[in-house]
């Protein structure tokens, strides 16, 4: 399900390493709990080169004792976790290790490779991402030649990086795809517009500021012409899906909720997600204010501060937040280490030490809020989801012919992986087709649902009765999701045996069509 195969590079190259000395089965398996605690080890040595870079050496053993409490920062990083977001972490913090070494064309180089290679896996960082070479062009504009190197190099390298690796992670075919929810040619035009006109901007030795200053608004004209063109780019990530999936399955995710709907119905669980970076930020732009305002420290802000309010939109985009805070944390508490012999110093240290951590969101939610429902409903809905995942396995549900099968999106993957069947539904959103068909033929009543399977050549109702069940079941009371929770079971769904569970429903559909007949493939109407 990754935006690009360069995020399963690593996955891949691990399996083939495992595979020489174990068989492919159990490769797999290491590969998935291996690779995870790995990226975290070189994640850390990016994030402490950066406090490092920025707060010397006591900065870098803060950053080593706190990371400990980074929470959501760490659970992308579970051992089979191997969604793309641990990659884009470790690319981030690369990007912020190299944008913080020496101001030279190779740290401008070094932290373009990984911003290319962080959008082409996916669009979620892009904010933080963009936020680096936004504070290269001010470094620019404020000191003029001396910080033009390292722009330079970031200009150059972008230009190349991102079209090589983009034409070589991405079928020719697709080549001129317009999207907006990941690195297409929309994006390609402008990123390569904004950098060829800045790069040549910067040919010039614009000695003034005002000359600088005018420089970039002629760098940001040329930008806005392919954005102009190219509008698809300024479309919400979701925006193509079908409403009824935005309210009813989307909209049920949890890391894809924003702030808002939080506040309405829970305004205390915001400081389990948001407390932490917001105590790093404002601790940390208090001493960037106080120490003369270190370039550096700004970088971190700028980028803090976009993660901050992209969490804000989406709470998904909370560990990068986090992972950034964390550094912020690690850089205050190093500068308040220096002043520990000042009076009240070690107070005002152990005190920040003891507000400034990853928990302590965690810590004052539960103290002001412990009845919580919403997280006792995010539990049973996860007991639930795992009850589903123990129960759909095993050999019961491959005793009849392959064939296409009504389900949830929640369990698209999982059938896919355990059975020889097809779904109809996945939890991609870009699956716009079939998770419209599985969701209206589960909220129609049962003899209109009967008509929308047969039309659609499905063969079997396989599915888990999980919260998302439940959701559809309760949202349309007379349908035959409702029919399949209240196990009022119609009479054109005969019951395959399993040993599944009650959890997991398993039907044929089709009365009078024998099981052991083969299926006709081939493309399904509405």
């Amino acid at each position: 399900m990754h935006w690009s195969r360069l995020g399963d590079l690593p996955l891949g190259l691990l399996i083939h390493f495992f595979s020489l000395f174990a068989e492919h089965t159990k490769a797999e398996m290491l590969a998935v709990v291996s690779l995870p605690p790995l990226l975290l080890f070189v994640t850390i040595i990016f994030l402490c080169r950066t406090a490092r870079n920025i707060g010397s050496v006591p900065a870098e053993r803060f950053l080593q004792l706190f990371v400990i409490a980074t929470s959501f920062f760490l659970a992308q990083f579970i051992p089979g976790r191997i969604d793309h977001h641990g990659l884009q972490l470790l690319l981030l913090s690369a990007a912020l290790a190299a944008a913080t070494a020496m101001p030279t064309k190779r740290s401008g180089l070094l932290t373009s490779l990984s911003v290319a290679i962080a959008l082409l896996i996916g669009l979620e960082t892009a904010p933080l991402l963009l936020a680096i070479p936004a504070w290269m062009a001010l470094n620019w504009l404020w000191k003029g030649e001396a910080q033009k190197a390292q722009l330079q190099g970031f200009l150059i390298g972008i230009l190349f990086f991102l079209p090589f690796l983009y034409m070589i992670s991405v079928a020719p075919s697709d080549w001129n795809r317009l999207t907006n929810d990941q690195v297409g040619i929309g994006h390609l035009a402008i990123i390569a517009m904004a950098a060829a006109s800045l790069a040549l901007i910067l040919q010039f030795k614009l000695r003034s500021l005002e000359h600088r200053l005018a420089g970039l608004a002629i760098f940001a004209i040329a930008t806005a012409l392919p954005v102009l063109a190219f509008r698809e780019v300024l479309a919400a990530p979701y925006s193509a899906i079908d409403p009824l999936l935005q309210q009813l399955w989307i909209g049920s995710i949890a890391e894809t909720q924003s702030a808002w709907p939080i506040a309405d119905t829970n305004p205390l669980r915001l400081l389990r997600y948001h407390l932490f970076p917001a105590l790093a930020l404002l601790a940390a732009t208090g001493v960037y204010l106080a120490t003369g305002r270190e370039p550096k420290l700004l970088l971190i802000l700028m980028v803090g501060l976009a993660g901050f309010a992209l969490s804000i939109w989406q709470i998904r985009a909370m560990a990068a937040a986090s992972m950034v805070a964390l550094l912020l944390c690690s850089i205050t508490i190093a500068h308040l280490w220096q002043k520990r012999s000042e009076p009240l110093g070690t107070a005002r240290l152990f005190a920040s030490m003891l507000i400034l951590n990853g928990h302590f969101g965690f810590m004052i939610y539960h103290m002001v809020a412990p009845d919580d429902r919403q997280g006792m409903s995010m539990v049973a809905e996860t007991t639930l989801t795992n009850r589903c995942e123990t129960q759909l396995r095993g050999e019961d549900y491959n005793q009849v012919r392959p064939g296409l099968v009504l389900n949830g999106i929640s369990s698209g993957a999982l059938i896919l992986a355990r059975t020889h069947h097809s779904v109809l539904a996945a939890a991609n959103h870009r699956g716009i087709e079939g998770n419209g068909k599985a969701y209206r033929i589960l909220l129609a009543p049962s003899s209109e649902a009967h008509v929308a399977l047969a039309r659609n050549g499905v063969d079997y109702v396989l599915t888990c009765r999980d919260s998302e069940l439940e959701r559809l079941a309760q949202y349309a009371p007379d349908s035959l999701a409702a029919d399949l929770v209240r196990q009022h079971i119609p009479e054109w769904l005969l019951p395959i045996s399993h040993e599944g569970g009650e959890a997991v429903l398993f039907f044929a559909i089709s009365p009078d069509k024998p099981l052991s007949e083969t299926p006709k493939t081939g493309q399904h109407s509405m």
